[in-house]
C-alpha cells in the first residue's frame, strides 16, 4: 500500500470516522489496493466490512489467503455489494447509512473496531455524483 492511503488510513483512526472515494482504471491495482486495505485492518486488530462484487470477492480471498491466517480472515465479513447498496432498490444514502450501522452494531456493541471497503458500481446517472457525494 502506499504511503498516502497509510497517512490516510492512520488520519481516520485517529477521527474515529471518515470516508475516502477511490476512483480507479486498472483493476489489478485496486484488487492490490483493496488486499493491502484489508490486511492492513486486520494487522491493526480491526473487523472490516468488505462490500465487493463476487468476482472481485473471490480474487480478493485468494490473495488474502497468503498474507492472513485462519484466525484473521475471520474478521473480514463478505457481502454482495449489490444486495448492500441496493438492498432498498436504490441508492439512498441515509437507508445506506442505517443498513451498515444495523450490520456493525453486534461488533461496535463488542467494542470492536470496524473499517469498510465498498465498491459502488452504477450505470451512467446524472444525478449519482450527488448521491456519492452525500454518502
Amino acid at each position: 500500500m502506499n504511503d498516502q492511503m497509510v497517512h490516510l488510513m492512520k488520519n481516520l483512526k485517529g477521527t474515529n470516522k471518515g470516508h475516502i472515494f477511490y476512483e480507479y482504471k486498472d483493476e489489478d491495482c485496486y484488487i492490490q489496493n483493496a488486499v493491502s486495505f484489508i490486511v492492513t485492518v486486520v494487522k491493526n486488530g480491526s473487523h472490516i466490512l468488505l462490500l465487493e462484487n463476487d468476482r472481485n470477492i473471490r480474487l480478493i480471498n485468494k490473495k488474502l489467503k497468503d498474507r492472513l491466517s485462519e484466525k484473521e480472515i475471520v474478521r473480514i465479513h463478505f457481502t454482495n455489494n449489490f444486495d448492500f447498496y441496493y438492498a432498498n432498490g436504490n441508492f439512498h444514502p441515509q437507508t445506506l447509512l442505517e443498513y451498515f450501522s444495523e450490520r456493525v452494531r453486534a461488533l461496535e456493541a463488542k467494542e470492536i473496531s470496524v473499517c469498510s471497503w465498498g465498491l459502488i458500481e452504477w450505470r451512467d446517472e446524472d444525478d449519482f455524483s450527488q448521491q456519492i457525494q452525500e454518502y
